[in-house]
């Protein structure tokens, strides 16, 4: 999703076929475009359902589970949509099944609330997600594999990376079918937490401001303040000072189409090595970085009006980008502490 956030998810849809292809298609391509913003799992897979479910005539469906992880504090969000329980392996080889929370498939209740519940990964704490194809693989007297095996076998295994581990499974469940026909895709998906180094830890600031004129100057003077205590340099203070006045001054002038009071959110990021600054606001859908960088060697009467405050933010900054999440903007920028 950004920098701080991983959006994971793991589905198995019903049935086989091109209608089953291209629902999968469909599944994923909204839980793309709404994970694009979010940071809410229910919320996610609430809209995915909504959409899936409307005119659902050959009554298809998905198991899914999604989750949200913390690239820095290891907290997991995560929703699950009638899918097998995801299993966390820890350094002990203790296992934690996530199975609190449950709600149905996606596409088959319309109007259907999902819920999301957390948990926090632990360094090199690892996530293991499958569908039911493992432990529903068959051996030629119609045993099935099971979930007690699936079990006694994450507890027995030594392995460093999630490959090792994944390939370990694989093979126990091919000298388990010993040649029995596949009834069922197997699919699984392995992620081993490395928390970063305190030393990276982000120092941050933050604020959320109405969209009014007068709140740009309040921004600048508390950035100023973060920046002293901060040490930040002065050329760079400066040249973020001036980001917002044109972008928040854009946003304010131009953004929104009523007279409502909208609120804007700004972050700021401060690594060892670059400053991340993130501005979200609920205005029209509107890209900046698109509009076309005026010639500067033109006379002032010679050039299009506008573009030189953004021309000047691109200059400034060392990395700019823009989306449009759900209902929201989002620009990030990026300025590294050596020029």
């Amino acid at each position: 999703i950004d920098d701080e956030n991983l959006c994971l998810c793991l589905g198995d849809v019903s049935d086989k076929g091109a209608g089953s292809a291209l629902f999968m298609a469909a599944t994923k391509t909204l839980i793309k475009s709404h994970a694009t913003n979010a940071r809410s799992t229910a919320g996610i897979v609430t809209r995915v359902n909504d959409e899936l479910a409307i005119n659902n005539e050959k009554c298809m469906f998905s198991t899914l589970f999604l989750g949200i992880l913390n690239l820095k504090s290891g907290n997991l969000l995560y929703s699950n949509c009638g899918h097998c329980h995801p299993i966390i392996l820890n350094i002990d080889n203790k296992i934690k099944r996530l199975n609190k929370l449950d709600g149905p498939a996606v596409g088959v209740v319309e109007g259907y609330a999902y819920k999301e519940d957390q948990t926090t990964l632990m360094q090199d704490d690892l996530l293991f997600m499958y569908t039911d194809g493992v432990t529903e693989a068959m051996d030629p007297n119609h045993k099935l594999f099971e979930e007690h095996r699936l079990v006694d076998l994450l507890n027995s295994m030594n392995f460093k990376t999630p490959e090792d581990l994944l390939q370990n499974i694989i093979e126990k469940i091919s000298n388990f079918v010993n040649g029995e026909e596949q009834s069922d895709d197997i699919t699984m998906l392995g992620l081993l937490f490395s928390a970063q180094s305190t030393t990276e830890l982000a120092k941050i600031f933050q604020s959320t401001i109405p969209n009014q004129l007068d709140e740009i100057d309040r921004v600048n003077n508390s950035f100023q303040a973060f920046s002293d205590q901060h040490n930040i340099s002065k050329p760079i203070t400066q040249k973020i000072k001036l980001m917002f006045d044109e972008l928040l001054n854009n946003i304010i002038s131009y953004g929104y189409r009523d007279e409502n009071e909208h609120q804007i959110n700004i972050k700021i990021e401060l690594l060892e090595e670059r400053i991340m600054i993130t501005i979200e606001d609920d205005g029209i859908p509107f890209n900046p970085f698109l509009k076309q960088t005026p010639d500067t060697t033109k006379a002032l009467e010679d050039r299009e009006i506008g573009g030189l405050g953004i021309y000047f933010v691109r200059e400034f900054m060392d990395e700019v980008s823009y989306k449009r999440g759900i209902d929201k903007n989002s620009v990030t920028l990026i300025k590294y502490l050596q020029e």
